[in-house]
Protein backbone atom coordinates (compact mmCIF):
# COMPACT_ATOMS: atom_id res chain seq x y z
CA UNK A 1 0.00 0.00 0.00
CA UNK A 2 1.45 3.02 -0.72
CA UNK A 3 1.60 5.99 1.51
CA UNK A 4 -0.12 9.19 0.88
CA UNK A 5 1.51 12.02 0.16
CA UNK A 6 1.73 14.22 3.46
CA UNK A 7 3.05 17.91 4.59
CA UNK A 8 5.19 18.13 7.38
CA UNK A 9 3.35 19.39 10.47
CA UNK A 10 2.31 22.92 10.53
CA UNK A 11 2.44 24.20 14.36
CA UNK A 12 2.20 27.44 13.70
CA UNK A 13 2.10 30.23 11.10
CA UNK A 14 3.40 34.03 12.40
CA UNK A 15 2.84 36.18 9.19
CA UNK A 16 4.08 39.47 9.70
CA UNK A 17 1.92 42.85 9.36
CA UNK A 18 2.97 43.13 5.45
CA UNK A 19 0.35 40.94 5.05
CA UNK A 20 -0.55 38.98 3.72
CA UNK A 21 0.46 -7.30 3.50
CA UNK A 22 -1.74 -9.90 3.73
CA UNK A 23 -3.33 -10.07 7.15
CA UNK A 24 -3.01 -13.44 8.83
CA UNK A 25 -5.74 -15.85 8.60
CA UNK A 26 -7.31 -15.45 12.32
CA UNK A 27 -10.09 -13.13 12.79
CA UNK A 28 -9.42 -10.23 14.89
CA UNK A 29 -13.10 -9.66 15.88
CA UNK A 30 -13.31 -8.12 19.11
CA UNK A 31 -15.87 -7.77 21.89
CA UNK A 32 -16.22 -5.79 25.07
CA UNK A 33 -14.48 -6.35 27.57
CA UNK A 34 -13.10 -5.44 31.14
CA UNK A 35 -9.86 -3.79 29.55
CA UNK A 36 -11.41 -1.69 26.82
CA UNK A 37 -8.99 1.40 26.30
CA UNK A 38 -10.12 4.88 26.48
CA UNK A 39 -10.93 5.30 23.30
CA UNK A 40 -13.75 3.32 23.65
CA UNK A 41 -15.05 6.24 26.11
CA UNK A 42 -14.07 9.04 24.80
CA UNK A 43 -13.02 11.06 21.83
CA UNK A 44 -9.23 10.71 21.07
CA UNK A 45 -8.38 12.32 18.31
CA UNK A 46 -4.74 14.16 18.77
CA UNK A 47 -1.21 13.35 18.70
CA UNK A 48 0.87 14.64 21.52
CA UNK A 49 2.39 17.56 20.83
CA UNK A 50 5.76 18.18 19.82
CA UNK A 51 8.53 17.86 22.76
CA UNK A 52 5.75 15.62 24.49
CA UNK A 53 6.56 11.68 25.33
CA UNK A 54 5.37 9.21 22.35
CA UNK A 55 6.43 6.28 24.13
CA UNK A 56 5.49 3.79 21.04
CA UNK A 57 8.63 5.11 19.32
CA UNK A 58 10.56 3.09 21.72
CA UNK A 59 8.49 0.18 21.65
CA UNK A 60 10.90 -2.03 20.73
CA UNK A 61 8.29 -4.16 18.79
CA UNK A 62 7.56 -1.37 16.58
CA UNK A 63 10.37 0.84 16.28
CA UNK A 64 12.10 -1.12 13.19
CA UNK A 65 8.62 -0.71 11.26
CA UNK A 66 9.00 3.20 11.68
CA UNK A 67 10.63 3.47 8.15
CA UNK A 68 9.63 6.79 7.18
CA UNK A 69 12.25 9.64 7.90
CA UNK A 70 10.63 12.60 9.10
CA UNK A 71 6.77 10.88 10.34
CA UNK A 72 8.39 8.95 13.39
CA UNK A 73 4.80 7.91 14.69
CA UNK A 74 3.84 6.43 11.23
CA UNK A 75 3.88 2.94 10.89
CA UNK A 76 1.94 -0.01 8.28
CA UNK A 77 -0.98 -1.73 9.34
CA UNK A 78 -2.44 -4.93 8.28
CA UNK A 79 -6.75 -4.71 7.99
CA UNK A 80 -7.73 -8.48 7.72
CA UNK A 81 -10.68 -8.59 4.52
CA UNK A 82 -13.11 -11.81 5.21
CA UNK A 83 -14.19 -13.03 1.64
CA UNK A 84 -16.09 -16.00 1.13
CA UNK A 85 -14.98 -16.79 -2.18
CA UNK A 86 -11.43 -16.08 -1.89
CA UNK A 87 -10.89 -16.57 2.04
CA UNK A 88 -8.83 -14.31 4.61
CA UNK A 89 -6.82 -12.00 2.94
CA UNK A 90 -5.11 -8.45 4.13
CA UNK A 91 -5.07 -4.94 3.08
CA UNK A 92 -2.05 -3.01 4.44
CA UNK A 93 -2.73 0.80 5.06
CA UNK A 94 -0.14 3.69 6.50
CA UNK A 95 -1.23 5.03 10.09
CA UNK A 96 -0.08 7.57 12.42
CA UNK A 97 0.14 6.70 16.25
CA UNK A 98 -1.46 8.73 18.79
CA UNK A 99 -2.33 6.99 21.64
CA UNK A 100 -1.23 3.48 23.20
CA UNK A 101 -3.13 1.91 26.51
CA UNK A 102 -0.83 0.02 28.24
CA UNK A 103 -3.23 -1.75 30.20
CA UNK A 104 -4.96 -3.50 27.12
CA UNK A 105 -1.72 -2.90 25.13
CA UNK A 106 -3.30 -1.39 22.14
CA UNK A 107 -2.42 1.55 20.29
CA UNK A 108 -4.89 3.81 18.60
CA UNK A 109 -4.08 5.75 15.14
CA UNK A 110 -5.41 8.20 12.71
CA UNK A 111 -5.88 5.73 8.86
CA UNK A 112 -3.63 7.82 6.46
CA UNK A 113 -4.83 5.70 3.13
CA UNK A 114 -8.47 5.30 1.55
CA UNK A 115 -8.83 1.82 1.80
CA UNK A 116 -9.29 -0.15 -1.43
CA UNK A 117 -11.75 -3.14 -0.85
CA UNK A 118 -12.69 -2.02 2.99
CA UNK A 119 -16.14 -0.65 3.08
CA UNK A 120 -15.76 -0.41 7.41
CA UNK A 121 -13.46 2.24 7.31
CA UNK A 122 -12.53 5.12 5.37
CA UNK A 123 -9.43 7.63 5.61
CA UNK A 124 -8.73 9.63 8.59
CA UNK A 125 -10.72 7.53 10.77
CA UNK A 126 -9.58 6.47 13.75
CA UNK A 127 -8.55 2.56 13.80
CA UNK A 128 -7.24 1.06 16.72
CA UNK A 129 -4.70 -2.00 16.25
CA UNK A 130 -2.33 -4.62 18.15
CA UNK A 131 0.98 -6.04 17.61
CA UNK A 132 1.14 -9.70 17.20
CA UNK A 133 4.38 -11.10 16.96
CA UNK A 134 4.09 -13.61 14.36
CA UNK A 135 2.47 -11.67 11.36
CA UNK A 136 5.45 -9.20 11.15
CA UNK A 137 3.40 -5.86 11.08
CA UNK A 138 0.77 -4.47 13.93
CA UNK A 139 -2.85 -5.95 13.49
CA UNK A 140 -6.05 -3.89 13.13
CA UNK A 141 -8.37 -4.56 15.32
CA UNK A 142 -12.41 -4.61 14.61
CA UNK A 143 -15.00 -4.41 16.63
CA UNK A 144 -18.73 -5.65 15.76
CA UNK A 145 -17.29 -6.41 12.02
CA UNK A 146 -16.06 -2.56 12.16
CA UNK A 147 -12.59 -1.21 11.63
CA UNK A 148 -13.96 2.21 12.62
CA UNK A 149 -15.60 1.28 15.56
CA UNK A 150 -12.66 -0.02 17.00
CA UNK A 151 -11.16 3.53 17.37
CA UNK A 152 -14.24 5.67 18.07
CA UNK A 153 -16.12 5.61 21.52
CA UNK A 154 -18.39 2.84 21.80
CA UNK A 155 -21.64 3.28 20.01
CA UNK A 156 -21.03 6.97 18.39
CA UNK A 157 -21.36 5.66 15.01
CA UNK A 158 -24.74 5.05 15.25
CA UNK A 159 -25.47 7.79 17.46
CA UNK A 160 -26.82 10.81 14.58
CA UNK A 161 -24.90 14.19 16.61
CA UNK A 162 -21.80 12.23 17.60
CA UNK A 163 -21.15 10.45 14.06
CA UNK A 164 -21.65 13.75 12.79
CA UNK A 165 -19.15 15.21 15.01
CA UNK A 166 -16.78 11.70 13.75
CA UNK A 167 -17.43 13.22 9.84
CA UNK A 168 -16.28 16.61 11.06
CA UNK A 169 -13.57 15.35 12.75
CA UNK A 170 -12.57 13.68 9.13
CA UNK A 171 -13.32 16.31 7.14
CA UNK A 172 -10.98 18.26 9.58
CA UNK A 173 -7.88 16.14 8.93
CA UNK A 174 -8.35 16.17 5.32
CA UNK A 175 -8.13 19.30 5.39
CA UNK A 176 -4.72 19.56 6.01
CA UNK A 177 -4.59 22.86 7.50
CA UNK A 178 -6.61 24.59 4.87
CA UNK A 179 -4.71 23.33 1.77
CA UNK A 180 -7.92 21.38 0.90
CA UNK A 181 -10.81 23.60 0.97
CA UNK A 182 -13.38 21.77 -0.32
CA UNK A 183 -12.51 19.38 2.92
CA UNK A 184 -12.44 22.43 5.38
CA UNK A 185 -15.82 23.58 3.67
CA UNK A 186 -17.11 19.58 3.80
CA UNK A 187 -16.14 19.85 7.73
CA UNK A 188 -17.52 23.37 8.62
CA UNK A 189 -20.93 22.18 6.64
CA UNK A 190 -21.09 19.07 8.95
CA UNK A 191 -20.17 20.98 12.24
CA UNK A 192 -23.00 23.41 11.32
CA UNK A 193 -25.88 20.85 10.85
CA UNK A 194 -25.52 19.81 14.56
CA UNK A 195 -24.12 22.99 16.22
CA UNK A 196 -27.53 24.46 17.70
CA UNK A 197 -29.07 20.74 18.25
CA UNK A 198 -28.15 20.85 22.03
CA UNK A 199 -26.40 17.65 22.25
CA UNK A 200 -28.15 16.45 24.81
CA UNK A 201 -26.09 13.77 27.31
CA UNK A 202 -23.36 15.32 25.49
CA UNK A 203 -20.06 15.59 27.43
CA UNK A 204 -17.66 18.51 28.24
CA UNK A 205 -15.45 17.18 26.04
CA UNK A 206 -17.53 16.40 23.34
CA UNK A 207 -19.14 19.96 23.29
CA UNK A 208 -15.27 21.16 23.58
CA UNK A 209 -14.58 19.33 20.34
CA UNK A 210 -17.46 20.43 18.52
CA UNK A 211 -16.60 24.20 19.08
CA UNK A 212 -12.93 23.64 18.37
CA UNK A 213 -12.71 22.02 15.17
CA UNK A 214 -15.65 23.98 14.19
CA UNK A 215 -13.55 27.38 14.88
CA UNK A 216 -10.38 25.50 13.12
CA UNK A 217 -12.05 25.26 9.85
CA UNK A 218 -13.63 28.78 10.16
CA UNK A 219 -10.50 29.95 10.74
CA UNK A 220 -8.82 27.99 7.85
CA UNK A 221 -11.67 29.68 5.57
CA UNK A 222 -11.17 33.11 7.15
CA UNK A 223 -14.06 33.31 8.73
CA UNK A 224 -12.97 34.90 11.36
CA UNK A 225 -15.86 36.57 13.05
CA UNK A 226 -17.80 33.09 12.93
CA UNK A 227 -14.43 31.43 14.35
CA UNK A 228 -14.24 33.99 17.30
CA UNK A 229 -17.85 32.70 18.24
CA UNK A 230 -16.93 29.28 18.30
CA UNK A 231 -13.53 29.44 20.01
CA UNK A 232 -15.28 31.51 22.86
CA UNK A 233 -17.67 28.68 23.28
CA UNK A 234 -14.88 26.29 23.70
CA UNK A 235 -12.94 28.37 26.05
CA UNK A 236 -16.66 28.39 28.05
CA UNK A 237 -16.76 24.81 28.10
CA UNK A 238 -12.97 24.43 29.00
CA UNK A 239 -11.35 27.79 30.47
CA UNK A 240 -7.58 25.70 30.79
CA UNK A 241 -7.50 24.93 27.39
CA UNK A 242 -4.17 26.61 26.31
CA UNK A 243 -5.23 25.97 22.81
CA UNK A 244 -8.56 27.13 22.84
CA UNK A 245 -6.92 30.40 24.33
CA UNK A 246 -4.21 31.00 21.85
CA UNK A 247 -7.02 29.70 19.01
CA UNK A 248 -9.26 32.52 19.76
CA UNK A 249 -6.00 35.16 20.72
CA UNK A 250 -5.15 34.14 17.00
CA UNK A 251 -8.49 35.43 15.88
CA UNK A 252 -8.69 38.68 17.71
CA UNK A 253 -5.11 39.27 16.13
CA UNK A 254 -6.35 38.70 12.53
CA UNK A 255 -9.39 41.25 13.49
CA UNK A 256 -7.06 44.02 14.98
CA UNK A 257 -4.80 43.98 12.25
CA UNK A 258 -7.32 44.16 9.42
CA UNK A 259 -7.31 47.88 7.48
CA UNK A 260 -9.43 49.49 9.34
CA UNK A 261 -11.40 50.01 6.13
CA UNK A 262 -12.57 46.62 6.43
CA UNK A 263 -14.45 47.15 9.68
CA UNK A 264 -17.25 48.91 10.53
CA UNK A 265 -17.44 52.02 12.16
CA UNK A 266 -16.59 52.05 15.90
CA UNK A 267 -15.37 48.67 15.96
CA UNK A 268 -11.64 48.91 15.68
CA UNK A 269 -11.91 50.03 19.25
CA UNK A 270 -13.73 46.98 20.60
CA UNK A 271 -11.88 44.70 18.79
CA UNK A 272 -8.84 45.81 19.92
CA UNK A 273 -9.66 45.74 23.60
CA UNK A 274 -10.79 42.52 23.11
CA UNK A 275 -7.54 41.25 22.07
CA UNK A 276 -5.60 42.82 24.87
CA UNK A 277 -8.03 41.27 27.20
CA UNK A 278 -7.28 37.72 25.55
CA UNK A 279 -3.74 38.87 25.63
CA UNK A 280 -3.33 39.60 29.21
CA UNK A 281 -5.32 36.43 30.38
CA UNK A 282 -2.99 34.07 28.08
CA UNK A 283 0.17 35.60 29.76
CA UNK A 284 -2.08 34.95 33.20
CA UNK A 285 -3.03 31.29 32.73
CA UNK A 286 0.22 30.39 30.64
CA UNK A 287 2.77 32.39 31.57
CA UNK A 288 4.94 29.95 32.37
CA UNK A 289 4.62 28.01 29.05
CA UNK A 290 8.07 28.37 27.19
CA UNK A 291 6.21 27.80 23.96
CA UNK A 292 3.58 30.35 24.80
CA UNK A 293 5.56 32.86 25.42
CA UNK A 294 8.30 32.61 23.07
CA UNK A 295 5.64 33.35 19.95
CA UNK A 296 4.70 36.40 21.77
CA UNK A 297 8.04 37.47 22.69
CA UNK A 298 8.28 37.33 19.03
CA UNK A 299 4.89 38.80 18.17
CA UNK A 300 6.00 42.21 20.26
CA UNK A 301 9.57 42.38 18.80
CA UNK A 302 9.94 45.43 17.37
CA UNK A 303 12.58 43.50 14.91
CA UNK A 304 9.96 41.64 13.46
CA UNK A 305 7.64 44.49 12.09
CA UNK A 306 9.92 46.10 8.96
CA UNK A 307 9.98 49.18 7.83
CA UNK A 308 7.96 51.30 10.40
CA UNK A 309 9.31 54.97 8.81
CA UNK A 310 6.32 55.43 7.12
CA UNK A 311 4.04 55.39 10.50
CA UNK A 312 2.54 58.15 12.50
CA UNK A 313 3.78 58.24 16.43
CA UNK A 314 -0.06 57.26 16.95
CA UNK A 315 0.37 54.19 14.49
CA UNK A 316 3.43 52.92 16.11
CA UNK A 317 2.01 53.05 19.73
CA UNK A 318 -1.01 51.42 18.41
CA UNK A 319 0.98 48.76 16.41
CA UNK A 320 3.56 48.17 19.53
CA UNK A 321 0.14 47.62 21.57
CA UNK A 322 -1.09 44.93 19.61
CA UNK A 323 1.82 43.75 18.50
CA UNK A 324 3.55 43.57 14.81
CA UNK A 325 2.04 40.31 13.45
CA UNK A 326 -0.49 37.94 12.72
CA UNK A 327 -0.57 34.61 14.86
CA UNK A 328 -1.84 31.53 13.21
CA UNK A 329 -1.70 28.70 16.13
CA UNK A 330 -2.43 25.50 14.24
CA UNK A 331 -1.22 23.31 17.31
CA UNK A 332 -4.24 21.04 16.71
Amino acid sequence: MTRPPRSGALLLHLVALAFTAPRPARAAQDTVTASQPPWAHAFWIWPTHAGEARPWREDRRLRDRFTESGFPDDIQVVFQISDSAHGSRGEVMWVTIIAHDPEADQFLGILLNQPDELRSVVQFDNVAFRWEGKRGLPVAIDVMGSYAAGGWPLGALEDSLRSALIRGVRAYRAGSNGHNVPAVERCIATLDSVDNQGWPGATLDERLLLHFVHGRCLAQRYETLRAIQQFRRAAEVAPESLDTHMALLAEYSVIVHKPQAQLSEGTEARWEQAYLAQLALVREKFGTNAEVMGILDWVFDERNAGDLSALTPEQLARRRRIGFAIIRWEQR
